[in-house]
């Protein structure tokens, strides 16, 4: 991000929020609550996009980045909604003045909205993982086979928990199961389930859906999909706290 310096005040701000740890020369706040805004009015760039963090302005992303990614991030503005993910802050103070930098991971610009539209149930977004197989796609071509295209397509789906049974010997378990628009297209292996249904479980106990991104490249006769979402243990308690009832 660019234009940190001059919002001393705003680092000021997520000081008093958080109240983190000092180290010998920084505070460093992870995983904080970002919304990466189109910012048309801005008088130096008007392709501008602003970063705000925990409803603070800290800076700009750069302007060949913010180039890219303002198309996308205009039409959400249009819909009155914006793009929203993780910032890693670090804040240094020197003789009482106050420095600080932020850093956000997004997405590419072609992923920032998704091709399909949320559900209209209650939903949650999940925070964003490490790169996540999915299985047994081939068997769902029925559905996958109408999503996919020559390029990389990002999609929004939902996980569920199942009760499972390969073989009529076998002792059932619980996995993982992925829908796209309300469709099965597939599921997480027994170890990806078990690293999944804490955080599953938890949102739907909220009478919510579980919401993650995946990415979704092939064919009409062959597809992947990958989810892209943090596994139980990475979430942070700031993010589950945040999950209102529905």
């Amino acid at each position: 991000m660019v234009g940190e310096s001059h919002y001393e005040n705003a680092f000021r701000a997520l000081l008093d929020k958080n109240k983190p740890p000092w180290g010998d020369y920084w505070a460093e706040m992870d995983d904080l609550p970002a919304a990466i805004v189109a910012d048309p009015d801005n008088p130096h760039d008007s392709s501008a996009v602003a970063v705000w963090v925990q409803e603070e302005l800290v800076g700009f992303l750069p302007r060949e980045a913010a180039a890219l990614y303002h198309p996308a991030l205009a039409d959400l503005a249009e819909r009155g909604e914006h793009l929203r993910v993780g910032a890693r802050v670090l804040v240094h103070l020197d003789d009482g003045a106050v420095s600080g930098s932020a850093t956000v991971t997004l997405p590419p610009p072609e992923g920032v909205q998704s091709y399909n539209e949320p559900p209209d149930e209650p939903h949650q977004v999940m925070p964003h993982g490490s790169a996540m197989q999915v299985t047994c796609e081939e068997q769902h071509m029925d559905v996958l086979g109408a999503y996919v295209s020559d390029r990389e397509r990002h999609v929004a789906v939902t996980l569920h928990a199942i009760d499972v049974q390969k073989t009529p010997r076998s002792s059932p378990y619980r996995a993982v199961e992925v829908r796209l628009d309300g469709q099965r297209v597939g599921e997480l292996t027994k170890g990806m389930s078990e690293k999944m249904l804490d955080v599953v479980d938890f949102i739907s106990g909220k009478g919510r859906l579980p919401l993650c991104r995946a990415v979704l490249k092939g064919s009409p006769l062959r597809a992947e999909l990958t989810l892209q979402v943090a596994k139980a243990h990475e979430v942070k308690s700031r993010w589950l706290d945040g999950i209102e009832s529905a």
